[in-house]
Parts: structure tokens; sequence; C-alpha cells
């Protein structure tokens, strides 16, 4: 946007002030001319200070003079003179003069990037122009378009939505989530009523889940495995809100703040046969704080439930604590989720009713040649051969030189095409007690698709694997068998 207002700054070097056709106010000095209209509408936002003291004082056109103009503005003449001049209260002269002052230099002006080559860059123009540097405007804020269910937004087209009625209709907060979610200030809004009706029922939902979480009783259960993955996911969605709020960008920040924790909640009730009270009103109580920005009624209302008293706005934003974040948890975690998927994959592929499931763990070895190949693979993408001689020099990976080299060249193309972010959490985390991971989560397997569940190491000699599946489990990606 700002390379555009430079382009346009020294294109509009060259371009005409005045044309001989079309609408606009006449050349004082030479009626023929009329002043391009660019060049006369672009500080109008200076009427708006004083316009109501105009219509409430019943002051006549005539009565608005380059005088009173130059007064009011420009701090220039003096108001005893031009009081009795044009029959204008003095008083009143004196109420405009701090009026627009009051409300300049104008703090910001927002509108959309096709004004950047006309109006934003006279707007620019004519404030430095006229007024002292001291007057001029602060700031220019830039949003793309806003449509409507596919459409442009005109009143031409009838489709224009007042604010006003959309809260009417809606209700506020669903409006202002909504406009910050559906895209960012960048990219084109599509206001579509279907969805914005299932926000506000999701919404709805929202404050009947919290009210849930409200009324459980609290105890003093130890922290279990899943409530040190709320907690431990909690910090990375106020890192990512805050991240996101501080670099503008509302969709993203709406995503971590909103739907992102909703949906690590309702993944911890699914996942946990007693779930922790304590735990989880403490998260509501950061969760509503990071929604505030978005839905500040609704959260308002769920802080009074929660027993407090002041006002959720005054309170400072959450901050993430390093000490609660757990990558370990979390990981172990993310292959439950993720062997749940590929289970069901499977299940879907082979259409077969499952009776008894098997998982197959990754071996040690396999664990070191994964992490040194993600190690390496921070810096470049590696390739299979540079890997290997490092692997090479650890002797337990060298007896196994063949399968190391297979299994290397079965996960280079996946790590290499990982996600940064993705590379170190695994590396911080390390090896995953994948085994212990699972039996830990035996019940949950059993109950999500009702069918004995059994875990065995790859290198288990007495492992059940009818069809060998065994030997092509990998780190975070256990091996299934199903029958």
């Amino acid at each position: 946007y700002r390379r555009s207002f430079e382009f346009y700054v020294g294109w509009l070097h060259e371009w005409a002030c005045t044309r001989t056709r079309g609408l606009g106010t006449r050349l004082p000095y030479d009626e023929r001319w009329i002043i391009e209209s660019l060049s006369d509408s672009t500080i109008y936002m200076a009427f708006y200070t004083i316009i109501h003291l105009i219509r409430q004082n019943r002051i006549k056109p005539e009565q608005l003079t380059v005088d009173l103009f130059d007064y009011v503005y420009l701090g220039q003449g003096n108001p005893e003179y031009i009081s009795k001049k044009i029959g204008v209260n003095v008083n009143l002269l004196k109420k405009m003069r701090e009026e627009f002052l009051y409300w300049y230099p104008i703090d910001e002006r927002r509108t959309a990037p096709m004004h950047i080559s006309n109006h934003l860059t006279f707007f620019i123009f004519h404030h430095a122009a006229i007024f002292p540097e001291n007057l001029w405007p602060k700031r220019i804020t830039l949003n793309e378009a806003l449509i409507a269910e596919g459409r442009k937004m005109s009143k031409s087209l009838g489709n224009v939505i007042p604010l006003v009625w959309a809260i009417r209709e809606y209700g506020a907060d669903t409006v202002r989530l909504y406009l910050s979610h559906a895209a960012d200030a960048s990219t084109t809004l599509d206001w579509r009523a279907e969805n914005v009706r299932d926000l506000k029922s999701k919404l709805e939902a929202l404050y009947d889940f919290c009210q849930q979480i409200i009324s459980m009783p609290s105890g003093e259960e130890e922290l279990n495995h899943m409530d040190r993955w709320l907690i431990s996911n909690l910090q990375q969605r106020i890192r990512g809100a805050t991240e996101n709020l501080e670099n503008w960008r509302t969709r993203a920040a709406a995503e971590n703040a909103f739907f992102e924790t909703w949906n690590d909640l309702r993944w911890y009730f699914r996942r946990s046969e007693k779930p922790n009270a304590r735990v989880l009103k403490e998260v509501l109580q950061t969760w509503v704080l990071l929604m505030t920005p978005f839905t500040p009624h609704l959260c308002q209302e769920i802080w009074s439930s929660l027993g407090w008293n002041d006002f959720i706005l005054n309170q400072a934003w959450p901050v993430p604590d390093e000490a609660k974040i757990d990558a370990g948890v979390e990981e172990a975690e993310t292959l439950i989720k993720a062997l749940i998927e590929d289970t069901q994959s499977v299940i879907r592929a082979t259409k077969i009713t499952p009776k008894k499931i098997c998982y197959y763990t990754a071996a040690p070895w396999k664990w070191k040649a994964y992490l040194k190949t993600l190690e390496k693979s921070f810096s470049e993408k590696v390739a299979p051969g540079e890997v290997l001689r490092e692997l090479m020099v650890d002797p337990d990976l060298r007896r196994k030189g063949v399968a190391v080299a297979k299994f290397v060249q079965g996960i280079l193309e996946e790590i290499n095409r990982m996600p940064e972010d993705v590379k170190r959490k695994r590396l911080r985390a390390g090896i995953i007690g994948e085994q212990e991971a699972l039996d830990g989560a035996r019940g949950f397997f059993q109950r999500e698709f009702n069918a004995e569940m059994e875990v065995y190491r790859e290198e288990d000699s007495n492992r059940y694997d009818p069809r060998n599946r065994g030997p092509l489990a990998k780190p975070h990606r256990p091996a299934i068998f199903i029958e």
C-alpha cells in the first residue's frame, strides 16, 4: 500500500487541477474552467467537525465566507471583526474553532485501496497544502472490499446492510466476530447471511457449553495426561492469538482464540473418562479473556457467571506460561489423534467391522535415525547419502546399515516437506513413549471402535501380527492391523 502511495504521488505530479466539463466548482477567476473534483473534495472531514453547529444555529450559506473558514480552520483573523462583518455571534465562531481543534488532526482515515490513486493521495496533498503540520492526518488504514452474497455491495443494487440493522438482527458479538473472522483487512469480506446465522448459533452453543463447565463441582484431583495436554495447548493458543492480533491478522487471531481453543476443549471431553472441573474452570477463565476482543458482551456474561464482579475489559491480557508447555504431552496426543484418523481411514477403505485392532510402535533405532534426520533437515533440504554418512557413525545404526538406508529413504520426503514449527516441536519433544501413550488411551480406542485393542513393540518377537505389519511402523506413525 505504501509503495502504491509513493507511485501515485509521482504520477499525480502531472495531473491537471481543472477541466472544462462535468460537475464541480467553477474556477473563481475564470469560470470556463471547473476545478478537478478531487481537488476540493478531500478535506470534507474538516467540515464534518462544524456542520452540526452550522445547522443548529441556522447559519446562512452567504455567511460562510472565506474569512469564517480562515479563522475556524487556520486561526487567522480577528473573531470580533469577522463576527460583525458576517453577522455570526463571536462566541459561536470561537466554539466552531474549538470544535475543529478538538477533532483535528484526524487520528485515522479508513477506506479501500482503490482510493489510493485518487481520494487518498489528494487527501494528503490538500492537508499538507492547507493546514499546519500539527494538523496533518496521523494515519491512513486500508481494508479490502466488502461484498454481500458474492455480489458487490452498493445502494443501486439494494443490498447494502446497515450496521445498525445487522446488530439488531444478529447481535453485536455475532457481527463483531463474523467481521473479524470471515476475512483479514487485506482480503475481500463476503457477508453471507446463512454463515452469520450459523455463527450466532455457535455463540449460543458456546454459552451453554461454558455454563456446563461452570456448573461442574470442583475437586482436588491430581493432573493427568489430558489435563497437562489441555493446559499446555492453551499456552500455544495464547501465543497464537497474541502474535496474530499484534500483526493485525484478526482472522487467524479469532481462529486461535475462539475455534481452536473450543476444539481443544471438545477433544478433552471426548478423551477424558473423568474431566477435571478445577482445570476446566481455570482454562475457561483464560479462554474468555482471549475471546473478549471478538465477543465482549458474551464474555462479560460468562466472566460474571465464573463469580467475578468486575469488568472483563479491565483485565490483563493473558501471557503464555512457558513452564506449563509440555511438548512431549502435546506430541503424544497428536499421535493419538492421527492414529484415530488413520484407523478410521483403514476401516472405510476395507469396510471391515473391527473386532480387534493391533498397533505396532517403532523400534528405538528408528527413533534415533528419525530424530537425527529431523535435526539435519533444519539447515537445508537433505539428500539420503548425506544423512546416511552421518548416521553410519553411530555403531548401533551401522550394524543395521541396509534397514537404516531403506528407512531413511522412506521418511526423507515427508521430513523435507514438514513445516519448520512441526520439526522444532518434534525435536523438542524427543522420543515419544508411544507404547505408554497408547496403553493409556486403551479405553478411549475401545470406546471409539467398539473393538479389542492390542499394542506391540515392533521388535517384540511374540507379537500378534498375522500380516507382518510391525516393520512398517515409523516414529509418530505406528503400524496398524485390523481384523
